[in-house]
C-alpha cells in the first residue's frame, strides 16, 4: 500500500477554510507539520482502530487550539478514508435558561447567576457527558449527542448522532481529564488521551481574539477571560499528566512536535 503523502493531504485541507466557532479561517497545516505530528496521530489512531472502537480525547488549555487540532485530524482521517465522528464537550453546557435560575456568592460577597461563569467545569452536564460517551463506547444502536451554537449560545439536542460503524470518535474539550465531582472517572472513558500544549501567552492572546471575533466588547472580554478562562487553567494544567500523546503548539495554531508520554492500558504498544 503506498503511504499517505504529506504533501497532497496538505494540498487537500488549504482548498477548504476550517470551520471553527461557525466561522471560516484560513488555518491549514503545511506538509512538515503533517508529516511530524498529524499524520503519525492518525494512523496511530487508524491502527488501533482495527482492534476496537476507539473514542480519542483531545484537551488543553484554553486558547491552547485544541479545536482546531481536533478538527484538522478528523479532516485527515477523513482523507485517509475514514469516517470519524467528532464530538465537543460544549455541547454539554447546561442550557442558558438553567445557568441563570441558578445563583452562587463570589468571593466578594456578590450573588450572582451560573451564566456570569459559564465555562467553569460546574456549569457542564458532566454526569450526562459521562453517561453518554459509557453508552457509546458499547452501543449497537445509533447514540444522540448535543452539540453548542454558535449563533444561540445554547446546546441543540440530538444535533450529532454517532452511527454503529463509526469507529472512530474524536472528542474535544478543556475537562476530559479532569478528575474532581461529577468529572471523576471521565479520563478512563477515552482510548487515547491527547493534550495539546501551548505556551500560556499564546493561549491568552489567542482567547483575546476569539471573544472579540465573537461579539464581546473589550470590558467583557477581560472579564470572562478573568473568572472563567484563567480561572480554569490551574484546573486543565494538572491533567496534562493523564495523556499518553502531547501534541506540543508553538502558538496555539502550528503545531511542531509530537510525543507519546504512555501506553493505553490494553492497548499494543505506542
Amino acid at each position: 500500500m503506498t503511504p499517505p503523502d504529506a504533501a497532497a493531504l496538505a494540498s487537500s485541507l488549504a482548498a477548504k477554510p476550517l470551520v471553527v466557532d461557525s466561522v471560516p479561517l484560513p488555518i491549514a497545516p503545511d506538509a512538515a507539520e503533517i508529516e511530524a505530528v498529524y499524520l503519525p496521530l492518525a494512523e496511530r489512531i487508524r491502527d488501533l482502530a482495527r482492534h476496537l472502537r476507539i473514542v480519542v480525547g483531545i484537551s488543553g488549555l484554553p486558547g491552547s487550539g485544541k479545536t482546531i487540532t481536533a478538527r484538522v485530524l478528523v479532516c485527515i482521517l477523513e482523507l485517509l478514508g475514514e469516517r470519524p465522528a467528532f464530538i465537543g464537550l460544549d455541547g454539554f453546557h447546561l442550557p442558558n435558561a438553567v445557568l441563570r435560575a441558578h445563583t452562587f456568592v463570589d468571593e466578594d460577597g456578590q450573588t450572582l447567576s451560573l451564566w456570569q461563569r459559564k465555562g467553569r467545569p460546574e456549569t457542564f452536564d458532566a454526569a450526562r457527558f459521562k453517561a453518554l460517551l459509557t453508552e457509546l463506547r458499547q452501543a449497537t444502536a445509533p447514540v444522540a449527542f448535543p452539540a453548542y451554537s454558535r449563533a444561540l449560545h445554547d446546546p441543540v439536542e440530538g444535533a450529532i448522532v454517532v452511527a454503529p460503524e463509526q469507529r472512530i470518535i474524536v472528542v474535544e474539550g478543556n475537562f476530559l481529564f479532569y478528575e474532581r465531582g461529577d468529572w471523576s472517572g471521565l479520563a478512563s472513558l477515552f482510548d487515547l488521551r491527547v493534550f495539546v500544549d501551548a505556551p500560556m501567552a499564546a493561549c491568552v492572546e489567542n482567547l483575546r481574539a476569539r471573544h472579540t471575533r465573537g461579539g464581546r466588547d473589550a470590558a467583557d472580554v477581560e472579564y470572562h477571560m478573568k473568572v472563567v478562562d484563567l480561572a480554569n487553567m490551574p484546573l486543565i494544567l494538572p491533567t496534562r499528566a493523564r495523556a499518553h500523546v502531547v501534541i506540543v503548539k508553538a502558538d496555539g495554531r502550528r503545531a511542531v512536535a509530537l510525543q507519546f508520554v504512555g501506553n493505553p492500558k490494553g492497548l499494543p504498544n505506542l
